[in-house]
């Protein structure tokens, strides 16, 4: 389990900076504050993220991604 609080992976970085694309939070101080707000504290950039926060970031990105994907297909 201490293994998660490792720096944050290239892979995750990779994730993050996709699905904060498809979220429209490509830009930097966007995503920092999406960071921010999941996780309740203030960093200064993904890079200070740590594994275990990173995943819950990208979790949120995909829940995100999904609500704004499931606005678009409404009918009305």
């Amino acid at each position: 389990l201490m293994a998660s609080n490792g720096p944050v992976t290239a892979p995750q970085l990779k994730m993050l900076k996709i699905q904060a694309t498809k979220a429209n939070l490509a830009d930097d101080e966007a995503l920092r504050l999406f960071c921010n707000d999941t996780l309740g504290k203030e960093i200064t950039g993904v890079k200070d993220l740590t594994k275990f926060e990173a995943s819950k970031v990208i979790e949120a990105l995909l829940q995100e991604v999904a609500s704004k994907s499931m606005e678009r297909e409404e009918p009305f």
